[in-house]
């Protein structure tokens, strides 16, 4: 049972993961005794953690999640999506148990284990290696991206938290979104470099660096909620 908790049939098996899930909320002392995480992952010392390696994909090589926040970072956010700290206490129909599976089974296609004595360490950058090209890019929580969405489309997203989830011996990256859309009516671009604007949503979203494109976006605040995209070949200095 303990090798089932810990993955061993993610993939092909997920109503197991429901099933036990089930059984830690109507007898959590019979579930410890069959969690393999028990005492495990809940023992880090609360701190900075300079940089963490982080699972890479065919897109990102040598990912690293860089300054690490303190726990009391999260504890202290009002975003319900920023404060988790341990995902196994969270109701588990709560936005950020939902989107957080989603984003494990899109992006890495497995089955997210929510057991046992996790605890999230959140991240104010993240670093890898673009395959195939010689750059590294650097993204900081506060800058606009470029993501994957489910349907295969590119949308702009503002990059509010990432935070990493240890599994089966992997540590996977997750980055907290609110997504940016074209604006549709008039004016639907800037004035005088013709760019066009870009409106923040209600939009949230958790998607894992598998999700996270290479290209660097230049969003500039323009007004309360909207942007300018910087669509131009310009170099800020």
């Amino acid at each position: 049972i303990s090798l089932i908790l810990a993955g061993s049939c993610e993939q092909r098996y997920p109503e197991l993961h429901s099933a036990f899930q089930t059984l830690r909320e109507t007898c959590p002392r019979l579930a410890a005794a069959y969690d393999p995480y028990f005492g495990g992952d809940g023992t880090q010392p609360e701190g900075d953690i300079s940089s963490a390696e982080i699972e890479a994909d065919r897109s990102h090589k040598n990912p690293l999640a860089l300054h690490g926040l303190p726990q009391s970072w999260a504890r202290t956010r009002r975003d319900p999506l920023l404060r988790v700290l341990s995902p196994q206490k969270e109701p588990k129909d709560s936005e950020f148990i939902r989107l957080l599976r989603r984003a494990f089974s899109n992006d890495y296609g497995r089955q997210a284990v929510i057991w046992g004595n996790k605890i999230l360490q959140w991240a104010e950058k993240v670093s890898f290696a673009v395959r195939e090209r010689s750059v590294r890019r650097v993204f900081t929580v506060g800058d606009f991206i470029k993501v994957q969405d489910e349907d295969g489309t590119d949308s702009f997203a503002r990059l509010d938290g990432l935070f990493t989830f240890h599994q089966t011996g992997k540590t996977y990256l997750f980055a907290v979104l609110t997504f940016a859309v074209p604006r549709t009516e008039n004016p639907t671009r800037e004035g005088i470099l013709e760019c066009p604007i870009y409106d923040m949503t209600d939009r949230r979203g958790i998607v894992g660096l598998p999700s996270i494109l290479p290209d660097q976006v230049w969003l500039v605040r323009r007004g309360e909620g909207s942007y300018v995209y910087i669509n131009h070949d310009i170099y800020f200095m």
